[in-house]
């Protein structure tokens, strides 16, 4: 047995529902007792000083404690039962709970999923739409097996002629009906892909060609995407014609044009090539282009192409000599074009070869006539100008000019006739320029000028128009006549004197020339015969003396 203790006396009695009333005890006992419901060990309450008839009165109280205790310990007993199987269930609500729970999340998850993924196919729907209406290539929608178009976007009504909704009430064999029949089979046999290029046929009659590619949904639908090359092929053809064009104009111009590797080998040459080197075009070809160059200039030639190389230049013109297959030297002037790779390595050379033999000629006949020229200026005694047509200033003048003139060249250069007043009178320069530009050639024109010292001499002129820096000039030739002039003049003074003495004189002069008509009939005694000084000049002597035959 366990004694409480007294403090905690009133707490026990408490607990177990007894009161004061029903039992006064100053001990309390614990004393083990088995429970017949229960079969656990309990205490009972004693009271440590009870007596044999007080322990008999307090039977009854002792019954009550005892059945209370019992009460209470099933009340227990079950309350814990109940909180087990409470406690199961609580458990197995919760597990059940938890698993609702669980398959909510998932559901909420699989909605969540399923939102999104409709919002996806939503968003790729509208981008495969945008795509569709805004591709730059025809899309349609066909029906494999039966041909039938059954949508199609923007370009495919450029590219037919027709709009959607005319499509959807047309099929292949209508509006691409070249090889349709054997496309359509061929899609529902082999699942091609690439069908290549396709004649779409437009309402006005027109085509169009299409590069066509096929995208499978299924075994009945299909995506037919056509690239419209229309104008691809156009281009191609004309680069084609263009090509022959080309090629007929290489084949056929006069000027050599070859090709050559970049070891300066043909690989190509026109006929002109032939002509002017006379090797036939199978001897050209891996020939070295260095063979044909005459070998005076073939090395500088060489260093020409080693140049080319280093420098960078794209092009490049020289002129060198050829010796033909006869041996004939020709000049000639090459136009290269350096063919270079993505790396700018040199990997050939294209040429135009021009036979300049014939200028060259023209030239060296040129330059000797300008040599000609040259001396014939810088010698003749003659003054020579040559001054601008426009402004009138002397441009040259030759040593014949300061030698006539007394104006050495630095003096006049840059000026006009006018401000040295080489002109006696100016309306003679005025009308020797007017006849210049008027004719552009002036022969023996008299005048008068004026030297440095201020002396007045005669002269005749000569003149033209030439180019010269790309401006009208005009070159003058002036030869002093003055002695001439002054000769000319005696001359007439002598002849006057002479025809006064003749005319005067008591005698008959006269010239007859090989025919026997008079040239000259002058002389007093003329007026003997009844004639006048000339009056006989052109007849025959026989007419004139016919009357005298002796």
């Amino acid at each position: 047995p366990l004694f409480i203790a007294k403090d905690n006396i009133p707490t026990i009695k408490k607990q177990l529902f007894i009161s004061d009333d029903n039992c006064v005890c100053t001990e309390i006992v614990l004393i083990p007792f088995n429970s017949l419901l229960t079969g656990e060990c309990v205490f009972l309450l004693a009271d440590h000083e009870l007596s044999g008839d007080r322990l008999s009165q307090m039977l009854p109280y002792l019954n009550y404690v005892i059945n209370r205790i019992v009460e209470r310990f099933d009340i227990i007993y079950y309350q814990d039962e109940l909180r087990k199987l409470n406690h199961e269930l609580e458990e197995k609500v919760l597990e059940r709970t938890n698993e609702l729970l669980e398959l909510n999340e998932q559901y909420k998850s699989e909605i969540e999923e399923r939102k999104k993924s409709v919002e996806l196919l939503s968003i790729s729907e509208k981008r495969f739409r945008m795509l569709f209406e805004e591709s730059i290539d025809a899309i349609f929608l066909i029906d494999k097996t039966n041909g039938k178009y059954l949508d199609a976007n923007n370009a495919a009504e450029k590219l037919t002629g027709r709009t959607v909704d005319e499509l959807k009430t047309l099929d292949v064999f209508t509006v691409t009906p070249n090889g349709a029949h054997q496309r359509l089979i061929t899609l529902a046999k082999d699942k091609t892909q690439y069908v290549g290029e396709v004649v779409y046929v437009r309402p006005d009659g027109s085509n169009r060609i299409a590069i066509v590619t096929i995208v499978h949904i299924d075994n009945i639908l299909a995506f037919g995407i056509a690239h419209d090359i229309t104008e691809r092929k156009k281009t191609e053809s004309q680069i084609v014609e263009r090509e022959k064009l080309y090629r007929d104009l290489v084949e056929n111009i006069n000027q050599g044009y070859y090709k050559a590797n970049h070891r300066s080998v043909f690989t190509y040459c026109n006929p002109a090539i032939s002509i002017l080197s006379g090797y036939s075009n199978d001897e050209l070809l891996n020939m070295s282009a260095f063979r044909i160059v005459l070998e005076e200039d073939r090395k500088w030639v060489i260093k020409e192409y080693t140049k080319w190389a280093t420098s960078g230049v794209s092009d490049s013109k020289i002129e060198f000599r050829i010796r033909t297959k006869e041996g004939i030297v020709k000049y000639v002037e090459q136009q290269t074009n350096i063919v270079k790779d993505k790396s700018g390595k040199i990997i050939g050379y294209s040429c135009v070869l021009s036979d300049i033999t014939e200028r060259k000629l023209i030239e060296k006949n040129l330059i000797d006539s300008e040599e000609r020229f040259r001396k014939a200026f810088a010698t003749s005694p003659d003054a020579i100008v040559i001054s601008d047509a426009s402004t009138g200033k002397y441009i040259y003048v030759n040593p014949g000019f300061t030698d006539l003139t007394g104006y050495p060249d630095k003096e006049v250069i840059g000026k006009t006739s006018d401000e040295i007043n080489i002109f006696e009178n100016y309306s003679d320069r005025q009308s020797f320029v007017d006849e210049v530009k008027k004719n552009k050639t002036v022969q023996n024109f008299l005048t008068r000028f004026r030297i440095k010292s201020g002396e007045i001499r005669y002269g005749s002129l000569g003149a033209a128009i030439l180019e010269l820096y790309g401006a009208p000039h005009i070159l003058s030739i002036t030869r002093d006549i003055t002695k001439q002039k002054l000769a000319e003049k005696a001359l007439t003074e002598k002849q006057l004197q002479l025809q006064s003495v003749i005319s005067n004189a008591p005698i008959i002069l006269f010239v007859l020339d090989k025919n026997g008509v008079f040239r000259l009939s002058e002389g007093k005694g003329l007026s003997s015969l009844g004639l006048k000084p000339g009056e006989v000049v052109g007849q025959s002597a026989i007419d004139v003396y016919k009357d005298f035959p002796d």
